[in-house]
């Protein structure tokens, strides 16, 4: 195998998002990209591009997100900035795919797989709170298991609180029902 047949795998955390800027758990909370969001997609795009060019590889075929806008954002920039179009073909991969991924995809397009199984973890009763007062609530100890530690769970959230979902939110498809922590 040549490094030519090899695929190459970019993965990227979304830029900024308003909530990031600000110190606050994010989570599910579909918060979008500050312009510093979408200046650091496009430095990715142009790192990505650069290795692209000096190891004579492809661009990249297919792009995968979450269901959360910033990472869906990102994705936008990422593909304008390295020429492979704005508006692509979205495929929400939690529907059945019949076919081949190369049939997806459309003219000056390349197919986009959104899951939520990609969604960034769920931070349950913590989400929208601001990480220093968490950290105070908690101990640096304890704050630091649930945030890093694999086995480490955020409190859940009450469900009874009002709670806003995504606009395309798509029911049992997102993996919104009844999750209180991750």
């Amino acid at each position: 195998m040549t490094i030519a047949d090899t695929f190459r795998l970019f993965i990227l955390r979304h830029g900024q998002s308003e909530l990031n800027s600000e110190n606050i758990f994010c989570g599910w909370i579909d918060a979008k990209l500050t312009e510093k969001g979408k200046s650091q997609a496009c430095h990715s795009a142009n790192l990505i591009k650069q290795y692209c060019g000096s190891n004579n590889i492809s661009l990249p075929q297919i792009g995968y997100t979450s269901r959360l806008v910033r990472t869906q954002q990102t994705m936008d920039v990422i593909l304008k900035e390295l020429g492979l179009g704005h508006e692509n073909h979205v495929i929400t991969i939690d529907t059945v795919i019949n076919g081949e991924l190369h049939d997806i995809g459309l003219e000056g397009q390349i197919p986009v797989l959104q899951t939520w199984r990609l969604n960034e973890r769920h931070y349950g009763s913590w989400q929208g709170q601001r990480k220093p007062n968490v950290l105070k609530e908690y101990g640096k100890e304890k704050y630091m298991y649930i945030r890093r530690d694999y086995n480490g769970k955020p409190p859940k959230v009450d469900l009874n609180l009002e709670m806003i979902q995504e606009e395309n939110d798509q029911g049992s498809s997102t993996g919104y029902d009844l999750q209180r922590t991750q």
